[in-house]
């Protein structure tokens, strides 16, 4: 297993925090309306704890401490779940909770992936990927 240096994964661990930072605030902030498109908060919550529970697979070096970092965003997702009870304009969901909790798994599986498989198995994809949609631009 190839480790990201020490410097990229402070970078991951800032953004790692940033980004509970975030999801905790735009859980807790009241919201005027409910969301444009029916149900399009469950892919938000998917999307958003898939990459809480990846970002620690970047940031720590011991899959074990990035295993239980990634897990933990399930605790952290319940906890916003139960607190929303008592913000105005914001309930609990049994749905948000079931959502978070399919991010974290996808992110958990993903983050775990890429620790076996190594960064520089990351890199030559986003290499493939890049030069793929270079190449179906020029068409």
């Amino acid at each position: 297993m190839s480790v990201p240096s020490r410097q990229v994964r402070t970078t991951f661990l800032v953004l790692w925090l940033v980004s509970i930072g975030v999801v905790v605030a735009g859980s807790l902030l009241p919201v005027p309306d409910g969301p444009p498109v029916p149900h399009i908060d469950k892919v938000e919550h998917l999307i958003g704890y898939a990459w809480l529970a990846l970002l620690p697979w970047a940031a720590f070096t011991r899959p074990v401490a990035a295993s239980y970092a990634s897990l933990a965003m399930v605790l952290l997702g319940g906890g916003i779940e139960v607190a929303q009870h008592f913000v105005p304009g914001r309930f609990a969901s049994l749905a948000d909770m079931a959502a978070n909790a399919l991010g974290v798994a996808c992110g958990w599986f993903a983050g775990r992936r890429q620790a076996r498989d190594g960064w520089a198995a990351l890199r030559r994809r986003l290499v493939r990927i890049c030069t793929s949609a270079d190449d179906m631009s020029r068409r």
